[in-house]
């Protein structure tokens, strides 16, 4: 993992202009949202007939000496405007990763034409044409898509770090047993991950190993043919197929039982919090729902 990261970090480094301003632009957003989370809280409290309960707005609302009633459509209109520039920033935060995403398979299919292309000719008439096709069409692409991931996980991080510190300004107590809830999440997950190892490793082998056969017999089938070796080629073909096919499902039925335990475990958590609040609480519970 570590050596992944470092990797594609290394990438990123020859485009740190436009990587930044997409980071950038992907905190923003997160920062919009946040805030204008925020800004329904007092909004929703007094639709309930509370008070606003968020000192900042409070704050606010005493500096420009405005009254409860008064001071419900600023909340709406700062609830609509923070809505569209959440919007907007996370659309040219898009824009920007599609480009750099561009920009890299650009890159790295070029340089990889080019060195195949100043290759000495002995060792480059010892490698296979499907090696050379895929070198430099499709290795550029997993490049490109790895990096386009790593910048959204990379901007996934800010915008998290920007909600926990809002919420810590919302409601401390709730942050913290969401905070907690995380971890014990995290935690599952990573002992379902461990247990998934071995048959990630399995299918990626699988899938190696079919592509390495299915490749020898179609360039083979000729010699296949002329041997009368047809019949158990398909044979081994279509047992290939039903391995791949056996281990694809193992390893991916797991994942709609892992989002099961993930949404109910949050709706439970969500519905405990609630009842806390509510029972033994002293928080609105549009703080508590924010």
């Amino acid at each position: 993992m570590t050596k992944t990261i470092q990797a594609y970090w290394r990438v990123l480094s020859e485009f740190r202009s436009a990587s930044l301003v997409c980071l950038a632009l992907l905190l923003l957003a997160g920062l919009s949202e946040g805030l204008a989370l925020m800004v329904l809280i007092p909004v929703l409290n007094h639709a309930m007939g509370k008070e606003a309960g968020l000192p900042l707005w409070d704050g606010l609302i005493n500096m420009l000496g405005l009254s409860g009633s008064a001071a419900l459509p600023l909340g709406i209109g700062l609830f609509l405007v923070l809505g569209l520039a959440t919007a907007m920033a996370a659309l040219l935060a898009d824009l920007r990763r599609v480009r750099i995403r561009a920009e890299v398979e650009r890159v790295y299919k070029t340089r990889i034409a080019s060195a195949l292309l100043r290759m000495c000719w002995t060792p480059y008439s010892q490698i296979k044409a499907g090696d050379v096709h895929e070198a430099v069409m499709l290795d550029g692409v997993q490049v490109a898509s790895g990096v386009y991931l790593f910048i959204l996980a990379l901007g996934n991080m800010l915008v998290a770090a920007a909600f926990v510190l809002i919420a810590l300004c919302i409601s401390p107590w709730a942050t913290a047993v969401t905070a907690a809830f995380g971890l014990l999440t995290v935690t599952a997950m990573r002992i379902i991950s461990r247990r998934s190892t071995p048959l990630a490793h399995a299918l990626n082998r699988m899938g190696l190993e079919l592509n390495i056969n299915v490749m020898e017999y179609f360039t083979n089938l000729k010699y296949i043919r002329a041997s009368g070796s047809q019949p158990a080629t398909e044979n081994l073909i279509t047992k290939l197929f039903r391995r791949y096919h056996d281990t694809y499902l193992r390893f991916h039925m797991r994942e709609p039982f892992v989002r099961l335990i993930s949404e109910g475990g949050a709706i439970v958590f969500l519905a405990a919090l609630l009842t806390v609040n509510l029972t033994v609480g002293t928080e609105s519970v549009a703080n508590t729902l924010v």
